[in-house]
């Protein structure tokens, strides 16, 4: 058996043991709280910028993709309203941005927790720091993930419009077509170096750019999003069957593999160092869990 091999199995054999699919579905539970802060952000920001004539290009924008009659009927009436309540937007979008970062970076916390789980480490710092250190790391993560996601899903005809809008000619549109996938993996490797250097609470965490976790967690990311909105987009009795909650199982479903990924992607760097012989990770309150347990030991023989 190749030393990958040993590795992705000890890995997918301690996934499982640590219940890590259990931790992917709390971070997509907080995913999704703070989803729907950004779009009240996104709203308050379109009452506080944008126009009557924004408003309606962007319920034709979704009627040409096909949104759902009644997720069309919602933004485009919380857009007329946030403009007609202009002089309330700058209120609004202050406290959006508030309650989205507390709810992004309680998301980065239940990735601190799962992480830690992984690297066998713990966490001993007062509940300031850790909402703290959560914050400046969720946004970090946001700009990393939203830029990733966005290069995902910013193909087709929408890059083309997008081209026509900033006035680039086609050359830049088929240059984009051929490196949004290569630019998506970029950034979503990055973000996952970040969630790997900077969520758990080791005292000396060390930057990769590349990890073969990382490397992994990418790959099946892509893979499973692609795969995932391609059934979605092929099987129309999806929507048939659960109607206007079909988008929100998908989303769902999507947060949940990423999550996942992620996980699966720690794990695999954890089962390489331990393979390595590498010490085990130090929590900021000074020794993993086998270490301790080892002076214990060693100190009631003594």
């Amino acid at each position: 058996m190749s030393a990958f091999a040993h590795v992705l199995g000890s890995a997918l054999r301690r996934f499982w043991e640590q219940n890590m699919f259990h931790h992917a579905a709390a971070l997509t539970y907080h995913a999704l709280l703070a989803l729907f802060q950004v779009l009240l952000l996104g709203v308050a920001l379109l009452g506080l910028l944008g126009t009557a004539e924004t408003v309606d290009d962007a319920g034709r924008f979704l009627i040409d993709r096909g949104a759902d009659p009644q997720v069309i009927d919602a933004v485009t009436a919380a857009g007329r309203h946030a403009i007609e309540a202009r002089g309330a937007s700058a209120a609004a979008l202050a406290v959006a941005v508030v309650f989205a970062l507390f709810i992004a970076s309680s998301a980065y916390l239940a990735a601190t927790v799962a992480l830690n789980v992984v690297v066998e480490a713990r966490d001993e710092r007062n509940p300031f720091q850790r909402r703290a250190w959560a914050l400046f790391g969720a946004s970090v993560g946001i700009l990393l993930g939203v830029g990733a996601v966005v290069a995902v899903f910013l193909g087709g005809d929408l890059a083309g419009e997008a081209a026509g809008v900033f006035g680039l000619g086609d050359t830049a549109e088929s240059a984009w077509r051929l490196l949004r996938l290569p630019l998506a993996a970029v950034l979503a490797m990055t973000g996952f170096a970040w969630m790997y250097y900077s969520a758990p609470t080791v005292d000396d965490p060390r930057w990769k750019w590349i990890s073969v976790g990382a490397c992994v967690a990418v790959a099946v990311w892509l893979v499973a999003s692609v795969g995932l909105f391609r059934f979605a987009a092929a099987f129309g009795t999806y929507n048939a069957t659960y109607g206007t909650f079909a988008s929100a199982i998908i989303l769902a479903v999507w947060l949940w593999l990423t999550s996942a990924a992620l996980l699966l992607g720690a794990e695999i760097n954890a089962a390489g160092r331990y393979a390595d012989n590498h010490a085990h990770p130090i929590s900021r309150s000074g020794h993993s869990p086998e270490r301790a347990q080892h002076e214990a030991a060693r100190t009631a023989a003594d």
